[in-house]
C-alpha cells in the first residue's frame, strides 16, 4: 500500500531547528534549506532597499529578508526584497506577513533554476504580488513581471518604473553601481 506524504504545515515549521549555514523555507508544505546571501547577494540587496526607499511614495514599506505566508498553511518564504504597503505592514505586527508583498524581488543566486522562480512568481502572484522582479547579477539586467501577465527586462542603461509604489524610474546602472 502506497503512503502519502504529508505536507508540512507553519505551525511544523515553528518547531524545526535551522540547518547548518542558512535557515529553512516553507515549499508547497516541504521544508527547504536556504543559504546565507552571499557579499554580492547582500550588497544588492541593500542597494535596492536604499534607492527604493528614497523614491517610494508614502504608504510604503521598503525592506530586504521579508517573511511572508503567501498561502496561509504550507507556505512561510522570505523575499530579498519587498515593498508592502505600510498598513499591511503595521497590521501584521510581530507575526509573519498574511499573503505576499504587494512587490516581490528576487536576486538570482547560481543555485536558483528557471523552474524555481517561475514557481515562485505565480505563487507570489496567487497571494495578491501585484509585480515580481528577478535581478540578474551576471547578465546586469532585471525582469519585471506584472500580475496582469505583461513584462519587460531592463538592461543596463535602461529605466524600471516605479509605478506601483509611485516613485521615479530607476537606473539599471544605479543598482549595479556596488
Amino acid at each position: 500500500m502506497p503512503t502519502v506524504a504529508t505536507k508540512l504545515t507553519v505551525a511544523d515549521y515553528t518547531k524545526s531547528a535551522p540547518p547548518t549555514g542558512g535557515r529553512w523555507e516553507l515549499r508547497h508544505g516541504e521544508l527547504v534549506p536556504v543559504t546565507f546571501p552571499s557579499g554580492l547577494h547582500y550588497k544588492l540587496q541593500d542597494r535596492l532597499v536604499t534607492l527604493l526607499r528614497s523614491s517610494a511614495g508614502d504608504g510604503w514599506f521598503i525592506g530586504m529578508e521579508i517573511a511572508f505566508r503567501p498561502a496561509p498553511e504550507h507556505e512561510l518564504w522570505a523575499a530579498d526584497v519587498a515593498a508592502v504597503a505600510s498598513n499591511r505592514w503595521s497590521a501584521a505586527g510581530e507575526d509573519w506577513l498574511s499573503s505576499s508583498p504587494e512587490l516581490v524581488i528576487e536576486v538570482l543566486s547560481p543555485s536558483n533554476t528557471a523552474t524555481e522562480m517561475l514557481d515562485r512568481e505565480q505563487t507570489c502572484f496567487r497571494g495578491g504580488c501585484r509585480e515580481f522582479w528577478v535581478v540578474d547579477p551576471s547578465l546586469r539586467l532585471v525582469r519585471v513581471t506584472r500580475n496582469d501577465g505583461t513584462w519587460l527586462t531592463c538592461a543596463q542603461d535602461e529605466e524600471i518604473p516605479l509605478t506601483l509604489i509611485g516613485g521615479e524610474p530607476l537606473l539599471v546602472s544605479a543598482l549595479f553601481a556596488v
